[in-house]
């Protein structure tokens, strides 16, 4: 059962890749693809994470997780070159953080929390525009406005932030989740999503596995620092997370454990290679899972084996990619406004784990103006 809830939590990323098929016209056949290999990618790598190995894994229940930071640049990179690019150009920033996993002991002076959280800030940041313009149903900026789309929006964004406050019990868990089926039903009832869909979702095979594609990769030297700017978020993001992992397992923690944040950006690292292999979006660590834990009490790393199960077993199952594939543009608005609000706000809690001066004043300020 604990399995099960994390892996909704997580499925709840798999908005993320939508954006990028949303935002370049990806075509349906391709679309599914990429979804299907990121749900396989996330399931292998919760997998890797929860694994206690010498080089290999966090000992934790640290699942992985779609990135909203790889957003930016993968849309830039299929847009130039196809799947073929992006791909690549994952793997790059995957073996950019293996590199530097390798090496994280002695750059421990680099990640002071106001370097951590406000990489994690302008992370959210860079997708407001998209954002906001889902939110409105609009796919460009010359697209029709219709009040509809608003209704959907604002129904979703309402449920998402009414179960978030005022949740109960396992409700509380998964307002994102709970948001998005309240935006499929009220686009539903408005006319927005066909029924002829629901005949087409029903032609389905029940299981299908995921052909992987041979496809041709390719470099773009101009996309390179906005994908390591990717991985260095995740490593990050996953260096918190981390340090929340350990908090949660030890009642006496008072020091970082390093060489756990070398296992985990190590595994981090690999996973972006094996989502480059795959063509699956870049993914790092989940910090909800992490609060998910904390609020059940069940830390277990055993559970996220049983959670990667379950992911693997969504990746052979076509019903799952369909449900996201026709998942309404103002849906998708609601839905990122809400992690980026998630993201933006946990940023600044890092941020503000140290005592602000002038010094940190100005380092935080003009980095985020020229951010």
């Amino acid at each position: 059962m604990l399995g099960l809830q994390h892996a909704l939590l997580i499925a709840t990323s798999f908005i993320f890749p939508l954006i990028l098929i949303k935002s370049t016209g990806m075509g349906n056949a391709e679309a599914a693809f990429f979804i299907s290999m990121t749900i396989f990618a996330v399931g292998i790598g919760t997998i890797l994470l929860s694994l206690k190995g010498q080089y290999i894994g966090t000992g934790f229940l640290c699942p992985s997780f779609a990135a909203l930071f790889f957003i930016p640049p993968s849309t830039a990179a299929y847009t130039l070159g196809g799947l073929g690019l992006m791909s690549a150009m994952t793997a790059v920033s995957g073996v950019f953080q293996v590199a530097l996993s390798r090496i994280i002991k002695r750059l421990r002076f680099l990640f002071p929390p106001e370097v951590t959280g406000l990489v994690i800030i302008m992370a959210g940041i860079s997708a407001i525009p998209f954002s906001i313009q889902s939110f409105l149903g609009m796919e460009s900026q010359k697209s029709v406005f219709l009040y509809e789309n608003l209704v959907i929006a604002t129904v979703t964004l309402g449920v998402i932030v009414i179960v978030s406050i005022w949740g109960k019990g396992s409700m509380k868990l998964y307002p994102a989740f709970i948001g998005i089926l309240a935006g499929y039903f009220t686009a539903f009832f408005l006319g927005q999503i066909p029924i002829s869909l629901i005949y087409t979702s029903i032609s389905f095979p029940l299981v299908a596995i995921p052909k992987p594609a041979f496809l041709s990769w390719s470099f773009e030297s101009s996309l390179l620092f906005p994908f390591l700017i990717a991985g260095l978020a995740g490593i990050f993001k996953t260096i918190g997370n981390l340090t929340s992992c350990q908090k949660i397992n030890d009642a006496k923690w008072t020091r970082s454990d390093m060489q756990n944040y070398s296992r985990g950006t190590l595994t981090d690292g690999l996973i972006n290679i094996l989502c480059g292999s795959l063509s699956g979006l870049g993914q790092s660590t989940s910090s909800g899972n992490i609060g998910l834990s904390l609020a059940t009490g069940a830390t277990s790393r055993r559970i996220g084996f049983f959670a990667g199960a379950i992911l693997l077993a969504m990746a052979i199952f076509p019903p799952v990619s369909f449900f996201f594939m026709i998942m309404p543009l103002p849906v998708i608005g609601a839905a990122l406004i809400y992690s980026i609000c998630y993201m933006v706000m946990t940023g600044i809690e890092v941020m503000m784990t140290r005592l602000m001066d002038t010094r940190r004043f100005f380092t935080i300020g003009i980095s985020l103006v020229f951010g």
